[in-house]
């Protein structure tokens, strides 16, 4: 985050932080502006299932909106369900139209 390439936005109780959603900053050539790219979501376990999830997922909607991005783009494990159903909740589709891939450098 020392290039500020990063924002990270906190859910707090009583001064602890219990969970997090981390986003980077990308441009699409297809739609010719900038999106965001949502990285990490992570909450503890004692405050999983409690709505937090659904809050900062309504937090990175709002600063979109609030702001100069034109979308929002994630991926997941296929097997992770909870998520899954979090990201569809909140209005996120499964993209139908492209197929990422990933390449791991060879370790010398």
């Amino acid at each position: 985050m020392i290039n500020n390439d990063s924002i990270i936005f906190l859910a707090y109780d009583n001064k602890t932080a219990y969970g997090f959603i981390q986003l980077y900053f990308s441009y699409s050539s297809l739609v010719i502006s900038p999106t965001i790219i949502l990285n990490d979501l992570y909450i503890i376990k004692s405050h999983r299932r409690c709505g937090v999830g659904t809050q900062l997922m309504e937090k990175v909607r709002n600063f979109a909106n609030n702001s100069a991005y034109d979308g929002i783009s994630l991926c997941t494990s296929i097997d992770n369900l909870k998520i899954r159903a979090l990201y569809e909740k909140s209005g996120y589709k499964i993209d139908d139209q492209f197929v990422y891939y990933f390449l791991e450098p060879d370790k010398k």
